[in-house]
Formats: C-alpha cells, sequence, structure tokens
C-alpha cells in the first residue's frame, strides 16, 4: 500500500499591494535676492506672489488628498557683488512657515542689472522630487528685477550652460513657469515674457490657464502658467484674486509698502557700477 501524499500547506494570503502615495503639488518661488528688488519686493509679494500661492495651495486640485508643499531659492550674485550666490529654504507644507521666508530675505548687494538667474531656477529644478512612482505637479515662480549673466552656469554639476537650456528643460519635464515682475514697460520684461512664453506647455489645455496680468497702477506684472487669477479693482490699487467660487473665501493680502514708500526707497538705493558693490536696499 503506497504511502499517503503529505498534505498540502494552506495557501498564504495575497500579499498586501504597495499603497500609491498620495498626489503631490510642488510649488518652488525663485527670488531676486539683490538690491535691485528691494524696493518693490513687499508690494509684488503681498498683491501678486501670495494670491498665486494661495491659490495653489487651495484650488484647482484634482484629487482632494493632494498637498501642497513650497520651497524658497533666493539668488543673488558672485562675488564681489554678492557674499552669497543663493539660499536655499527647502519644502515645507504650511504656507504660514513660507510666508515668514517671504518677508526675511536679505536683500543686498548684486551686479550691474545681471544677476544669478540661471543659477536660481537650476537649483529650483533639483528641489522638485524626480522619484518614480509619485504623482507630482511641479509650479516654478520667479520673481526677478534682473536679467540673467551672459556666461555658463557656475554651480558644479550643472547639466543646463546657459538660460536657454534651462527652458528646453522645463518644457520637456512638464514644469509650469510663471514670472513675477515689478516693473511693467521696461526692456526686462520682453526678455522674461519670451521665456515665459518659449514655457508655455506644448499642448493647449483648458485646464492650464495661461495669464499676462499688468498692475498698471502699481506697475507690476504677474504672467501665469496654470494659475488661474484675475485683477480685482477694488481699493485703491489692483491685486490678484482667486475665481468666484463656494469655496474658502479669498485671503487677505500681507501688507504691503506703499507705493510712495517703494518709490523713495527705490531712489535710494544706488545701481550698482561695474566693478563695485550695490548698496544694500
Amino acid at each position: 500500500m503506497s504511502a499517503a501524499a503529505p498534505a498540502r500547506p494552506p495557501a498564504a494570503p495575497n500579499a498586501a499591494q504597495p499603497v500609491a502615495p498620495p498626489p503631490l503639488r510642488q510649488v518652488v518661488v525663485v527670488v531676486d535676492g539683490s538690491s535691485y528688488m528691494a524696493p518693490y519686493w513687499d508690494s509684488l509679494y503681498a498683491h501678486c506672489l501670495y494670491p498665486a500661492l494661495t491659490y495653489l495651495d487651495m484650488r484647482n486640485k484634482t484629487d482632494p488628498a493632494m498637498r501642497t508643499e513650497f520651497a524658497l531659492v533666493t539668488f543673488c550674485d558672485h562675488m564681489p557683488y554678492g557674499d552669497r550666490l543663493l539660499r536655499v529654504n527647502h519644502f515645507t507644507n504650511k504656507l504660514a512657515v513660507f510666508n515668514s521666508w517671504a518677508k526675511a530675505v536679505p536683500f543686498q548687494g548684486g551686479g550691474y542689472a545681471q544677476n544669478a538667474v540661471t543659477e536660481g531656477l537650476y537649483s529650483a529644478l533639483e528641489l522638485f522630487d524626480w522619484r518614480e512612482g509619485r504623482t507630482v505637479e511641479r509650479y516654478l515662480l520667479l520673481a526677478t528685477n534682473s536679467r540673467q549673466h551672459d556666461m555658463p552656469c557656475s554651480l558644479h554639476g550643472s547639466d543646463a550652460s546657459e538660460l536657454s537650456d534651462l527652458v528646453r528643460m522645463i518644457v520637456q519635464k512638464g514644469i509650469f513657469l510663471s514670472c513675477f515682475l515689478p516693473h511693467s514697460l521696461d526692456p526686462l520684461r520682453s526678455a522674461i515674457k519670451k521665456v515665459w512664453e518659449m514655457c508655455k506647455p506644448q499642448r493647449a489645455d483648458p485646464n492650464i490657464p495661461l495669464k499676462d496680468l499688468p498692475l498698471a497702477s502699481l506697475d507690476h506684472v504677474a504672467m501665469l502658467t496654470g494659475i488661474n487669477l484675475s485683477i480685482s479693482t477694488n481699493g485703491e490699487h489692483p491685486f490678484l484674486i482667486h475665481p468666484p467660487s463656494a469655496t474658502p473665501s479669498q485671503p487677505t493680502p500681507p501688507a504691503a509698502a506703499p507705493p510712495a514708500a517703494a518709490a523713495a526707497a527705490a531712489a535710494a538705493t544706488p545701481p550698482a557700477r561695474p566693478g563695485a558693490p550695490a548698496q544694500p536696499g
């Protein structure tokens, strides 16, 4: 008589499937930390950037579980025009924390209307989460009153040598670039607008609005990608507001210096001269 076949062990329960991380929205703000921006920063931040940040924090999320994170990159210039090329505040999911960073930007120095714009943008690209398996919306917000140097990026290991290389990287990686300028009619606007237009999404999408919004009485400009704001005309000076909705009410912008005070500060801040550092703002 043959031996009985051994009993088969019970089937193991199905292994738990890995849970995909929730979708993420990352926002990196790149700020001109030179004295050229100092007189205008409070107004530009309150009327333009802060509404954009609150929009990205609260609105137009495809998944209610989506979390928004904010980081800050401040650029100045190479020695002797700046004592530090870049300052980086890494991601926080608390807008109040980011707001405290924005209010403490140490504007100082800077070259003769040219500063480390390319290095600031490249540093921002390195901050984003590029791990596979994550759903990430990436927003890059550039606030500048300087143009880039006409020379290669000085960061070690940089894959981009010039601003045009960065533009191609931004387009290829699907990053939404928005630009904020303190002046609306100077040559810098034309140069930055070309960059903004080159970085538009390759395919038109009604869910990704593109808006060029001049705030005439403040002389500011916001060029927005994927941030659906409009200009409010209520009050003495315009500011950017969220579209009408039943969702949270409009945030109150942080206090900004009045235009007269900004103009006085601008007059007291002489531009840098070649060969000598700029006066601190």
